[in-house]
């Protein structure tokens, strides 16, 4: 059975967020594991703060204990929680790993406002180099499975195909159709960008029946959120590429600044397949189309 792992800091976001994730666990007959991360307090006496790290520990399991009974049909999926402490990205991904999450979810504000204190800069630390996909929840957004989802790519020739396996496998499971979306910026080939890769994105894809579409934009998140718009798009997903210290400092981030944007969920994709995963979901093909 596969496993969500759904992020919290208790704000009406990450609530929604929790509600949303619980409903893809039903639809996926997956389980959930709730965490919170709770920070280091540094100096207690410095601060005046008098509640222990404990303490702190202890409140925000009676909230998770009452985040998950106020769920309508809670009972319906397996949820356990985690209070860890440490800082919040890294425990998050060291939680994935240790119950080998499929999927990670994070909740956002309305208006584009990433929410506050664990999902904050936390969850555009997830998104830089995610080892797994990461869905981002606008706070208004409410679960249905995606009948259209568009794929921002900027796949070549030389890129492993296979980092799109988990987003082919769930828009399988959802009846899901696909549009690859290649945003052209300003001193780009135009021709040379349409002839990059579909034949072989297309073939990859093709339960998905894939349709290619070329954007003129120098702005990624602006092209993407007027495609959606548009072709009336349920879900986008983009891959995330290792940016050094210097990138991440001076190049701007088409990721982070969807995540800013977007009003429909937003999945980050991992820069490298899952080796562990992959042998699977080709047999899992082949069958298919034997």
């Amino acid at each position: 059975m596969e496993t969500i792992l759904i992020a919290t800091d208790f704000s009406p976001a990450a609530h929604n967020a929790l509600v949303y994730g619980v409903e893809l666990a039903k639809f996926l007959h997956a389980k959930v594991a709730l965490l919170h991360v709770c920070q280091p307090i540094l100096s207690a006496t410095d601060m005046g703060i008098v509640t222990t790290e404990e303490e702190l520990m202890e409140s925000a399991e009676e909230l998770l204990r009452k985040e998950i009974g106020e769920l309508n049909d809670a009972g319906k999926v397996t949820i356990e929680f985690f209070v860890e402490e440490g800082l919040p990205s890294e425990v998050i991904m060291g939680v994935a790993d240790n119950v080998k999450a499929k999927w990670i979810i994070a909740g956002m504000k309305g208006g584009g406002r990433i929410i506050s204190r664990i999902l904050g800069s936390t969850a555009i630390s997830l998104s830089r180099n995610p080892n797994i996909p990461l869905i981002v929840v606008p706070e208004d957004a409410r679960f249905t499975p995606p009948k259209a989802i568009a794929l921002a790519s900027d796949i070549d020739n030389e890129t492993d195909v296979h980092i799109i396996d988990p987003l082919e496998e769930f828009g399988i499971k959802c009846n899901s159709t696909m549009y690859v979306v290649r945003v052209i910026k300003k001193g780009m080939n135009e021709v040379f960008e349409r002839l990059l890769s579909p034949s072989r994105l297309k073939w990859h894809c093709r339960d998905l029946h894939p349709s290619f579409a070329f954007l003129n934009d120098n702005d990624v998140a602006h092209a993407l959120n007027g495609f959606v718009k548009e072709h009336q798009v349920d879900m986008v997903a983009m891959i995330a590429h290792k940016h050094n210290f210097f990138e991440r400092i001076f190049v701007k981030s088409d990721i982070k600044e969807m995540m800013f944007s977007t009003h429909v969920p937003l999945i980050v994709l991992p820069a490298e397949a899952d080796t562990s995963s992959m042998n699977q979901v080709d047999e899992r093909l082949a069958l298919r189309h034997a």
